[in-house]
């Protein structure tokens, strides 16, 4: 898990003008806290998932070009005949 000075950031980032407030809030309400540390959580989980996703649509892209080259080989090779 990541400190909380991490965490805090991610919420700070997103809503600036309440830049106290929400410091105030983390230290002071348990369930805000919580909604802290699950925000952030999900935050983490997309961008790695993004990530992995990212790689995955390169990797099908690839995949995707080597079939359209063997499909002419094949092509060529049959009508060849």
């Amino acid at each position: 898990m990541e400190p909380d000075y991490i965490r805090i950031k991610a919420i700070k980032d997103k809503f600036p003008m309440h830049d106290e407030h929400i410091q105030s809030l983390y230290l002071n309400n348990a369930e805000f806290r919580s909604i802290v540390d699950d925000y952030y959580s999900c935050i983490k989980y997309l961008e790695n998932t993004k990530k992995l996703h990212s790689e995955n649509l390169e990797s099908i892209e690839e995949y995707e070009k080597m079939v359209r080259e063997l499909e002419q080989e094949l092509r060529f090779h049959i009508s060849s005949k």
